[in-house]
């Protein structure tokens, strides 16, 4: 989702609900930008390839906007300087 245009993930959330199964559910593993961990963020911005890193919040809004309850929230970091949010979706 970090390489996909913020205003363009509507078009893909919406995808995902028409080839999810009945009940089935998107799970997601993105690197974020937290407020607290300003220099994990300039390490993500400088070396990461997808130009649309998030908030964890601004990609659970994306997919809330988009009618899915998430559940399974997790922040946790990788590799010392990359900060990452796990979480699950399921369309309403």
């Amino acid at each position: 989702l970090h390489h996909i245009q913020p205003s363009k993930l509507p078009y893909y959330l919406q995808e995902f609900r028409r080839i999810l199964q009945p009940g089935g559910s998107v799970l997601v593993i993105e690197p974020c930008l937290l407020p607290h961990n300003r220099l994990n963020n300039c390490f993500m911005r400088l070396f990461d390839r997808g130009k649309f890193i998030q908030s964890p919040n601004d990609y659970m809004k994306a997919f809330l906007d988009s009618q899915f309850d998430i559940y399974m929230v997790k922040e946790y970091k990788q590799l010392f300087l990359y900060n990452k949010i796990f979480f699950a979706a399921k369309p309403v």
